[in-house]
């Protein structure tokens, strides 16, 4: 009956697991000079993870030009964006702001609010890069990454 009962503490952690989380971050940067459209982009994605799903995401998106209707057109943009994704999935707060010859777009995405079922349903595409309904960090990283940001 001994050996029984010690057997049951020990199944128990194996099913378990140790307990301990790995978190972390993910610093990814994108800079990129579109000379046709007159803008420059310089974006930083901070991917902050627990083991090997997506907590949040802290992005600071920022287009310089030296042309008043591309900015007021980006800033439209930038809104509409967000408010959309907001609005459709939940999750972010944004806060986009205009000077004379910039945008800055700060948004923080918390994947554990967002509706991931609804966003996989409109992009299927992503369906490969979820796991438990929250977003893997490597799928992530790797979108960044495929938009040409550099992560670390």
């Amino acid at each position: 009956m001994k050996k029984r009962l010690l057997l049951i503490p020990l199944f128990m952690l194996l099913i378990t697991g140790c307990g301990e989380e790995k978190k972390g971050s993910i610093a990814c940067t994108l800079n990129s000079n579109d000379v046709v459209n007159n803008y420059k982009l310089e974006s930083t994605y901070t991917i902050n993870y627990t083991d090997d799903l997506v907590d949040s995401v802290s992005t600071v998106e920022i287009v310089k030009s030296d042309s008043k209707e591309i900015l007021d057109l980006l800033e439209t943009q930038l809104n509409n964006t967000y408010k959309a994704m907001s609005d459709n999935y939940g999750g972010y707060t944004y806060k986009i702001t205009k000077e004379s010859d910039k945008v800055k777009a700060d948004v923080s995405i918390d994947y554990t609010k967002m509706d991931v079922n609804k966003l996989i349903t409109d992009q299927p595409t992503l369906k490969g890069y979820v796991k438990n309904n929250r977003l893997l960090t490597k799928g992530l990283q790797s979108i960044y990454e495929q938009m040409g940001a550099e992560c670390k």
